[in-house]
C-alpha cells in the first residue's frame, strides 16, 4: 500500500523534495516527454548561443574569407555536430591559404563539442527526474495502529514478529551485499558501534577481561526509521547496552527435584532427576529459591544450547522479573540477565570462550571412522550474561527554549518506547553457535575466544531490527498480516497519532510505480518553453522589427545580411541582377515575373560580369559598381 499522490520528501527540502508518485504507464510517458522537451530546449539554446557568437564577432572590421565563411555558417544556425564538421572542413580547405586556420577554428569546434556533450548529459539526467528503480513511497493504510499486548489475542502477531526479526537481523545487519528483502526500509539497518568497555557491575561479577559495549549514539529517529516528519517534529534516540559474562561459581547449586516440589512439572519427577539452580537475584515469588532452575536430565538430552531471559527496570515503572543482587545493581540503567545452558553440545577442540568454555575431555567412539575420539564438554552446567541497558530520548527543537515536546514528538516517543517494550534486548533468543552444529552427533568443531561477543552483538542487531519492524508496522497496521487483529488492534485517536500514520516511508520496486521529482519536472518544462519562445521570438520576429533593430544596430544588420537569402541576392547581383528591393529585410524581393537563371559555378572571362567593389557597407542601399 502506498500513497499515489503529491507529497514532500522533507529530507530533500521543501523545493527539491516535492514528489509525485504515479503508476508505471504515466511515468514512462513522462520520461518520453522529458526527453523531447530537453532536446527541444537544448536545440533552441544552441540557436541563441550561435546568435550570440555571431554578434560578438560581427564588429564591422575587414576580415578574410575564412572569417566570413564562419560567420555565414553560424548564421545558418546549424546543429553542434554540423558546426564541428563544417568548421573542420573550412580549416582543411584553408589550411594553406589563411593565417592560423586551426587556431581560429578550434574554439568553435570545442564549444560545439562541449554543448553536444552537455545535450546528451541533459537528456540522460532528465530521465532521472522519473525514478523507476527502488523508489521511496509513503505508506497509506486504513489499518494503521498499535497492538494491545495484554492477554493472548495478539499471540499470532507476536509469533510472526519473533520469526521474522532474527531472519531480518541476520540478512540485513552485515557489511556485505544485502538481499532484496532488506530494501523494504529506506535504511536497511541502524548502525551502532561495538567496543570493549569496563565492567558495568561490580568487578567480581565479570568473568571476561573486558565487557562489550554497543552504542548507537544519538539517532535521528525520522531518518533512521524513514519517517517523513518536519524538523520541528523530530526526536533523537540513543541506545547503549554493555554486556559481560557472569560467573557461575558461588551462584549455582544442584538439587534433587524431589526436594523442590514447587518446581516439579506435571509429568512428575523422573527417578534420580536433578535440577541446577542459578541465583543472580530474587523474584517476586517467595516460593522461588533462585533466579532460574533447569532440569539436568533434559539438559543432558538436548543437543543445542539455549537460554532464558530476565529483566529488571531500575525505575520500577513495572514489576521487575528479578531483583538483582547488590553486586549486579546499577542505578544508571536497566539490568537484563540471560541464563545460558550449554546442554550436551560437544566440541572437537577445546574452547576458551568464557561463555562456551569447554575443556572437559571425554572419550567417544567415532562411528564414521570406527575408532575412539576425544571430545570436549562444557566446563559449566549453567552460566549467565548480564547487560546494562541505557536509553536516552532527546527532543530536537528549532528553539532550545521550548519547555516540552510538541504533540507529534510525544506521539513518536510513545511509539518508540512502546515498540521497545514489545521486543527489547531481553526478548532475543537466538544462539549463533547453534548454527555451527553440522554433525549428527551434535558436535561443534571449534569456537573463537570471543564467541560470546558475537552472540550479544547479534542480540543487539536483533533488537534494532525489531524496532524497525514495529515502527513501520504502526503505519501498516496489524490487520494487514492478521485478519483477526480486531481483537488487539488499537486505532489512532489523536491528530499526532494520525499524522504518524501517513509519515512512514518505505521502499517499493519501480516495476509498479514511479516517483516524479516536481522541481525537476517543472524546471525542464519551464526552461525548455522559455528558451524555445525566446529563440523563436528573438531570431524569427524581433530582429526584424525596426525599433528592435535600431537598438541593436549595426551588429543585427550584419546578422540579417549574412542570411542565406541576402547571400543569394548578392550572388545574383554579381551576375548582374541588381533590380532588388527591401535590401534591409530578411527576405529581399524583385519585381514581379523577374526571371533568374541558375548561378554559374565559376567566373568566366567575357561571359560573367566583373566584380563589384564598395569601400563601405551600407545595408540601406543597392550595391552599385564603381
Amino acid at each position: 500500500m502506498y500513497n499515489p499522490s503529491r507529497r514532500t520528501n522533507i529530507d530533500d527540502g521543501p523545493v527539491l523534495g516535492r514528489t509525485i508518485t504515479t503508476d508505471t504507464r504515466t511515468g514512462n510517458l513522462l520520461v518520453a516527454l522529458l526527453a523531447v522537451l530537453s532536446t527541444l530546449g537544448t536545440a533552441h539554446l544552441w540557436h541563441l548561443l550561435a546568435f550570440a557568437i555571431h554578434q560578438v564577432r560581427a564588429n564591422g572590421q575587414p576580415r578574410d574569407a575564412l572569417f566570413r565563411q564562419q560567420q555565414a555558417l553560424l548564421r545558418t544556425l546549424p546543429t553542434p555536430s554540423s558546426v564541428m564538421a563544417d568548421v573542420l572542413k573550412l580549416w582543411w580547405a584553408w589550411r594553406k591559404h589563411a593565417r592560423r586556420p586551426l587556431l581560429r577554428s578550434i574554439g568553435l569546434v570545442l564549444l560545439a563539442f562541449l554543448f553536444a556533450t552537455a545535450t546528451i548529459a541533459a537528456s540522460v539526467f532528465s530521465s532521472l527526474i522519473v525514478d523507476g528503480g527502488s523508489i521511496t513511497v509513503l505508506v497509506d493504510s486504513p489499518f494503521c495502529g498499535k497492538v494491545n499486548p495484554s492477554g493472548r489475542a495478539w499471540q499470532s502477531y507476536k509469533v510472526a514478529l519473533e520469526n521474522s526479526t532474527p531472519t531480518y537481523a541476520k540478512d540485513c545487519y552485515k557489511n556485505a551485499s544485502l538481499p532484496s528483502t532488506c530494501n523494504v526500509f529506506v535504511h536497511p539497518s541502524v548502525p551502532f558501534t561495538v567496543q570493549d568497555a569496563p565492567c558495568p557491575f561490580n568487578a567480581s561479577m565479570c568473568v571476561a577481561e573486558k565487557a562489550v559495549s554497543m552504542d548507537s549514539g544519538l539517532v535521528d529517529v525520522s531518518k533512521a526509521f524513514g519517517l517523513n516528519l518536519a524538523a520541528r517534529d523530530r526526536i533523537s534516540y540513543r541506545r547503549r547496552a554493555t554486556c559481560t559474562v557472569l560467573p557461575s561459581q558461588g551462584h549455582t547449586a544442584i538439587f534433587n527435584l524431589t526436594e523442590l516440589p514447587q518446581y516439579t512439572p506435571s509429568r512428575g519427577a523422573l527417578p534420580g532427576e536433578q535440577v541446577v539452580a542459578i541465583n543472580f537475584g530474587r523474584t517476586n515469588d517467595p516460593s522461588q529459591i533462585a533466579s532460574f532452575v533447569a532440569s539436568l536430565t533434559l539438559s543432558n538430552v538436548s543437543a543445542t544450547p539455549n537460554g532464558r531471559n530476565f529483566y529488571t527496570n531500575v525505575n520500577n515503572t513495572e514489576p521487575p522479573g528479578i531483583i538483582p543482587i547488590r553486586a549486579l545493581f546499577n542505578p544508571d540503567g536497566d539490568t537484563m540477565f540471560k541464563v545460558f545452558m550449554p546442554n550436551s553440545v560437544a566440541y572437537d577442540n577445546p574452547v576458551d570462550d568464557p561463555l562456551f568454555s569447554a575443556h572437559k575431555k571425554l572419550l567417544s567412539y567415532d562411528d564414521t571412522q570406527l575408532k575412539n575420539d576425544t571430545i570436549y564438554m562444557s566446563d559449566f552446567l549453567i552460566k549467565g550474561i548480564g547487560c546494562l541497558q541505557q536509553v536516552s530520548k532527546h527532543i530536537s527543537y528549532a528553539n532550545c527554549n521550548f519547555p516540552e515536546a510538541n504533540e507529534i514528538q510525544r506521539a513518536l516517543l510513545q511509539l518508540i518506547v512502546f515498540s521497545s517494550y514489545l521486543y527489547d534486548f531481553a526478548h532475543t533468543d537466538t544462539c549463533q553457535a547453534s548454527s555451527l552444529i553440522k554433525r549428527a552427533d551434535a558436535r561443534i568443531e571449534s569456537l573463537p575466544d570471543d564467541q560470546w561477543k558475537q552472540e550479544v552483538v547479534g542480540w543487539e542487531k536483533e533488537t534494532w531490527a525489531a524496532l524497525q519492524i514495529l515502527v513501520s508496522q504502526y503505519a501498516i497496521g496489524p490487520k494487514v498480516s492478521d485478519p483477526l487483529a480486531d481483537n488487539y488492534w488499537i486505532h489512532p485517536e489523536t491528530r499526532a497519532e494520525k499524522t504518524l500514520c501517513g509519515a512512514q516511508k518505505m521502499t517499493k520496486s519501480g516495476d509498479f510505480v514511479r516517483n516524479i521529482n516536481v522541481f525537476g519536472l517543472s524546471f525542464v518544462i519551464a526552461f525548455s518553453i522559455m528558451v524555445s519562445v525566446l529563440d523563436i521570438m528573438l531570431l524569427k520576429f524581433l530582429v526584424y522589427l525596426s525599433s528592435f533593430r535600431r537598438a541593436l544596430a549595426p551588429r543585427i544588420d550584419r546578422w540579417i545580411q549574412d542570411g542565406v537569402w541576402q547571400l543569394q541576392r548578392r550572388a545574383y547581383e554579381g551576375e548582374g541582377h541588381r533590380d532588388w528591393k527591401d535590401l534591409e529585410s530578411e527576405i529581399p524581393l524583385m519585381h514581379k515575373d523577374q526571371k533568374l537563371k541558375d548561378l554559374s559555378i565559376t567566373w568566366l572571362p567575357g561571359k560573367s560580369p566583373g566584380p563589384l567593389f564598395s569601400s563601405t557597407f551600407n545595408s540601406g542601399a543597392s550595391l552599385e559598381p564603381e
